[in-house]
């Protein structure tokens, strides 16, 4: 997302996670010149079904979306959770889902038939706002650059990535001619995020499985395409998983091999000129495979997160540090820093700063 974008108190820490906790507060104390106390809240789950969309639009609420149709809302920061079940999606994933505001969100499935839904009140309805049927369809992910405009991407057809745009909001979608993909390439639905947005009309996705990993990126809202190969590990199952950008040039991506959730050899690639180039972080990066990364305004805090636990950063992706050993589908972050996080069997959790 790039909108400015049930509790029973704080769960018990062992030893080791608060010493992790503790030396997370001391460095975020010497990045931002004051202290913050900071501690994930273990969220009790409304559902068993697993999460991977997430979308959170405050401190306050959040979207997540998975298996079966399900989706979940909050209004009061995780304490309670609506559930609704799309019946036209009840037996399919529902890899991402977009939250516009507190009663406007589109969840969409991965594979046949590609669908997306909108609701305008809250979860309680759903309305099919597009759909196609052919066999080969398999959405991974959309983001939008603001309530009205938002891109939509699927696996290559025919030699071309999948886009759809939308400029009123979801309400409608159009298909427009995507990128040239290579042979066997294609992206990962792993957490909806390997698509990203920034600025006005920039976009970015990031691919893998074949014999490269590249970044395609936009600056026209999907218009015009230019692909950029990147060292982050290739392979059957591995590539870019997850893509952040804080601006326009600067932005981060991780993934690895999904098959080897503890190999973090090539997970982690850093670009300062809006994907042109990427450098590969070799020391203190991610500490295996990571489904989804994302970053604040500035990118001074970078969250990732992945089978293996997760991972911060206070210095833009060159260096990071565990944060939290149980794993997550989906990380994500808004504005005060607060974050949350989505995973298996309905696993949700919170960090937050009092």
């Amino acid at each position: 997302m790039v909108f400015p974008h049930p509790k029973r108190g704080f769960s018990y820490l062992p030893v080791m996670k608060r010493m992790h906790f503790l030396s997370l507060i001391l460095v975020w104390t010497a990045w931002s010149c004051h202290s913050f106390n900071l501690k994930w809240e273990t969220l009790t789950p409304p559902a068993r079904e697993h999460l991977r969309g997430l979308s959170p639009v405050s401190g306050e609420i959040c979207w997540a979306s998975g298996m079966n149709g399900t989706v979940l809302r909050t209004l009061d920061g995780g304490q309670n959770w609506e559930i609704s079940v799309i019946s036209q999606a009840d037996s399919m994933d529902l890899r991402d889902i977009e939250g516009l505001d507190e009663q406007t969100a589109l969840a969409i499935t991965a594979g046949s038939p590609g669908q997306i839904f909108r609701t305008a009140d809250g979860g309680k309805s759903w309305n099919l706002v597009y759909r196609d049927t052919n066999p080969a369809i398999f959405f991974d992910g959309m983001d939008f650059w603001d309530a009205q405009h938002g891109l939509a991407f699927g696996d290559p057809i025919d030699g071309r990535f999948v886009i759809l745009l939308t400029e009123d909001g979801g309400l409608s979608w159009k298909e427009i001619p995507g990128p040239e993909a290579l042979a066997g390439e294609g992206g990962f639905a792993a957490s909806g995020t390997s698509i990203a947005t920034a600025g006005s009309s920039s976009v970015w996705i990031g691919t893998g499985l074949g014999e490269t990993s590249r970044v395609l990126r936009s600056t026209d809202r999907g218009k015009s395409w230019t692909a950029f190969a990147t060292t982050v590990k290739t392979g059957e199952g591995c590539g870019i998983f997850s893509l952040a950008f804080w601006n326009e040039n600067e932005g981060v991506a991780v993934g690895g091999c999904y098959g080897d959730s503890a190999n973090a050899n090539a997970n982690c690639a850093l670009t300062r000129d809006g994907g042109q180039t990427w450098t590969l972080v070799k020391e203190k990066n991610p500490r295996g495979y990571r489904s989804c990364v994302t970053s604040n305004g500035d990118g001074s805090l970078l969250i990732c997160s992945g089978r293996t636990g997760m991972d911060y950063s206070t210095d833009q992706g060159k260096s990071w540090l565990p944060m939290e050993e149980l794993g997550y589908y989906a990380c994500a972050l808004t504005a005060g820093n607060v974050a949350w996080a989505s995973g298996r069997k309905g696993r949700l959790a919170k960090l937050s700063q009092p």
